[in-house]
């Protein structure tokens, strides 16, 4: 069964750190950690074999799994962790470089250049990375205090050995179909020989000794390789905490006492000083320091870029103009407000494209992840993003719907963090903001099949929502990696495995829908008396189908996510209850008690731990008729007592509302409860937390579709469950326990306890919760057109904005996407232009 291929397109830094997070996330889930497991996704929809190195191709030539994707950037640094193999696109092999790890510092893109294929298996008992002497101390803290050795080059060496070496790496795989060898070819003294010793070895003994013996020294063998890849997880978690986040406690406590210390020479009359800025002491994380390998040739995914946006200066005009990614200009300069050119765009830009799809077979589809931002226009830029990639992003819709007329395309736009204006007025920032967010808007909305806004800053406060501010390089990389996280569960239903109905072996993931466009297929296991559809697996015009309504023009997503623990383990607690509390299990092993009064004491609340429902489950569950059937069978044990009713869904609610979820979109503060809107179409997909018991993946699937269609009622319905948690799926390896640290004050309980209890739960929505953000859009880009006219026709004239014809034109899109949007009538919700103000819903905080 042919596997849907599917591109990834990222343009521009914020978009992707998003992109480095989400290629990780989606290796890890299209992969299985050892040979005894089967992946949950199917590598081939997102991922294509590569050759490892440059060789011609042989029988004996190893090849891996590589990201299907394509990033557009101005620098992308160092190169480390590449194949350099040959590719059905037609891209030669590079030289293949020293495989020294030894590099000059004063080299700026020092670092792990392209693998050459020759691996050498490191000790991790000693962690030798570097070539060190054995026995000695850890290299990570000798290095840092001796300052040979940047932890970040240590980081990469270790990431590339995991992903690159036979031994340990979890993407290999086996020659494509297209490598040509002899089939017919039968080496019959081999036969001969197996014969001879099948009738020798006493009636089949002597053979199942031998496979018992090398069952058992595969056993050894993986535990060494499990323990070693253990090893190499804890040396990347420490290298890359020592290089990006081990000064912020430090530089935390020195602003603290110099805070205090100004407080003190204030009160003693002693002049203040200046403040100090101790930004410049962190080290900015880049999205290519922790994308991991093995990663594509440079030369199939890097397309750079004629100017280096690291060293943009505030006034470049190519950061801050729509038209100039959209329409590109005859100049011949290479940055500046020349922006790009048609040369570049025709033969970098889209020779690119045109390679990576010769690479397919059968592409279906694009997920395109744009960076929104009015970059160096002000604080309120994030609220609506629109520039340069947005153009640029806009253009390469355009072509693709010429040249793959057929495939889906689903786009992303990131709000970016907030910056301050350095260059232009006021006045001429507004203009110049609502413009690009309009054009954006339109543009983007207009040739997607599906059009997703998505808020760093929102995805950052989801994680992180009683913690400090960060830096603004560890804010990115935070919040990047929670919008991959959402993103990821919720993109699961196209990439899940497709077994046939009638297969045998069990599902990993369970999806149902209610859809007239979808029929499905009723199976003869768990769902077979289920109301809804059920399928193992979409294809991705399917995924796309379950995210649209009958109208063509509404395709504005919104992405809500839980991607925390509802409620927090304490340091005394460990994963499977609290001390002091009844050990279930031991329990009925010793016959103390039968298992019915057991469970009814449990479902009475008389007891805690064992085999009860999580949080999660249970907030799910209420209000539906699963929460109905448990109270009807332990009635008896509830002596009577009346239980609290509880409508379908409300987990669904934003977190101040008395729900669960968290906005990702950038809608900050609450625009009405969910069932005062119009739901067009609902998604919600689920990676239990790694403490759930395996019963409760066969039983949230229904309390998830009723909640979705019982109280809001879309057009459209689905629901994905995973037997896959967070923990089963990152191994807590490389950077991920980073993300998992619980930050409350006074907290001291470990990374991997508060990753086994949180879940990932992504609801994609398409309803008139998206209208403010739009409202805001079009009126902006009105504003915009009307006044200051002669900041408009000087951009004209200097090609930073469009005519003035195809302006309105957009304008018009727009308004005509908020009356799709506008919430029905009598909520309360629908705004007039004289007495409310849209941007107040907006996230601006």
């Amino acid at each position: 069964m042919a596997s849907d291929e599917v591109v990834h397109i990222s343009l521009g830094e914020t978009a992707n750190h998003v992109t480095s997070h989400l290629l990780n996330l989606q290796g890890l889930a299209a992969t299985a950690s050892n040979a005894s497991e089967t992946s949950l996704c199917d590598p081939l929809v997102t991922h294509e074999v590569s050759q490892l190195d440059a060789s011609p191709a042989t029988s004996s030539s190893r090849y891996v799994y590589v990201p299907r994707t394509l990033i557009v950037d101005g620098s992308f640094g160092a190169e480390w962790g590449c194949v350099s193999g040959n590719n059905s696109g037609g891209h030669s092999g590079q030289t293949p470089p020293s495989s020294s790890l030894s590099v000059s510092r004063n080299d700026p893109r020092a670092g792990i250049t392209s693998w050459d294929g020759a691996v050498t298996i490191l000790n991790p008992s000693d962690c030798n990375i570097t070539g060190e002497e054995a026995g000695s101390s850890h290299p990570l803290d000798e290095r840092k205090q001796s300052g040979e050795e940047d932890p970040l080059q240590v980081f990469h060496a270790a990431a590339s050995t995991m992903g690159l070496s036979h031994q340990y790496s979890r993407f290999n795989s086996s020659a494509p179909r297209s490598f040509s060898s002899n089939s017919r070819h039968v080496n019959w003294d081999d036969l001969s020989e197996e014969g001879d010793d099948v009738e020798d070895d006493c009636y089949g003994h002597d053979q199942e000794m031998k496979e018992e013996e090398r069952r058992r020294r595969l056993e050894q063998l993986d535990c060494k390789k499990q323990e070693t890849k253990k090893s190499y997880n804890s040396i990347m978690e420490d290298a890359f905490e020592a290089a990006f986040y081990s000064d912020a406690g430090t530089q935390g406590d020195e602003r603290d006492t110099f805070g205090d210390r100004e407080a003190s020479d204030e009160a003693n009359g002693k002049p203040n000083e200046p403040a100090r800025d101790d930004s410049h002491e962190l080290r900015k994380i880049q999205w290519h320091d922790y994308w991991m390998p093995p990663k594509p040739p440079p030369t199939k995914y890097q397309v750079s870029l004629p100017f280096d946006t690291s060293s943009s200066k505030d006034g470049d005009a190519w950061s801050t103009s729509f038209n100039l990614g959209y329409q590109p200009g005859n100049a011949q300069g290479s940055g500046d407000a020349s922006g790009v050119t048609r040369a570049w765009r025709e033969h970098v830009m889209s020779e690119s494209l045109r390679k990576q799809l010769e690479s397919c077979d059968t592409v279906k589809g694009f997920n395109i992840c744009v960076d929104g931002g009015n970059h160096r226009l002000g604080r309120s830029d994030k609220s609506a993003g629109g520039g340069f990639y947005a153009g640029l992003a806009t253009s390469l819709l355009e072509e693709l719907q010429e040249e793959c007329r057929s495939a889906g395309r689903f786009v992303s736009m990131l709000d970016p963090l907030s910056c301050s204006d350095k260059t232009m007025g006021g006045s001429q920032a507004t203009i110049c903001h609502g413009l690009n967010a309009g054009l954006a808007l339109h543009g983007l909305a207009s040739n997607a099949s599906s059009f997703l806004p998505l808020s760093i800053e929102g995805a950052h406060q989801a994680l992180r929502e009683d913690a400090e501010a960060a830096s603004t390089s560890r804010t990115l990389f935070e919040g990047s990696a929670a919008v991959a996280l959402a993103l990821e569960a919720a993109t699961l239903s196209y990439r899940f495995h497709r077994q046939r109905p009638d297969s045998l072996s069990p599902a990993r993931g369970r999806i149902g829908i209610q859809s007239g466009y979808y029929q499905g297929y009723c199976s003869q296991g768990d769902d077979a008396n289920e109301p809804y559809a059920s399928a193992p697996s979409l294809t991705y015009h399917e995924f796309l189908a379950c995210m649209q309504p009958s109208s063509g023009k509404r395709s504005i997503l919104e992405l809500d996510a839980l991607m925390k623990p509802i409620t927090f383990p304490s340091s005394s607690n460990d994963q499977n209850g609290s001390q002091g509390s009844v050990n279930l299990s031991s329990l009925l092993s010793a016959g103390q008690v039968s298992p019915a009064v057991l469970a009814s004491f449990v479902s009475s609340g008389l007891i805690a731990g064992g085999p009860s429902k999580s949080e999660l489950c249970d907030r799910i569950m209420r209000g539906t008729s699963s929460e109905r059937q448990m109270e009807q069978q332990h009635r008896s044990s509830r002596r009577g007592g009346s239980t609290r009713q509880h409508s379908p869904g409300e987990w669904l609610e934003d977190k101040s509302a008395g729900g669960l979820m968290s906005s990702l979109s950038g809608n900050s503060k609450l625009f009405g409860t969910r069932s005062l809107h119009y739901h067009f179409t609902l998604s919600a997909s689920n990676r239990p937390a790694d403490v759930c018991k395996h019963d409760e993946f066969g039983t949230l699937l229904r309390p998830t579709m009723e909640s979705l269609g019982v109280e809001y009622r879309p057009e459209v319905s689905m629901g994905v469950v995973a037997n896959d948690s967070v923990v089963k799926l990152t191994e807590l390896g490389s950077y991920w326990p980073l993300l998992f640290v619980d930050m409350r004050n006074g907290s001291n309980v470990s990374a991997r306890t508060v990753a086994s209890h949180t879940p990932i739960l992504s609801v994609l929505g398409n309803s008139t919760r998206s209208y403010p953000r739009l409202r805001s859009v079009s009126s902006g880009f009105a504003t915009a057109l009307k006044s200051r006219k002669g900041f408009l026709s000087r951009d004209i004239l200097l090609g930073l904005a469009p005519e003035i014809d195809d302006c309105e034109e957009a304008c018009e899109y727009c308004r005509e996407l908020v009356d799709e949007y506008e919430p029905p009538s009598g909520s309360g919700l629908a705004m007039d232009d004289e007495n409310t103000n849209v941007d107040s819903y907006f996230d601006e905080g």
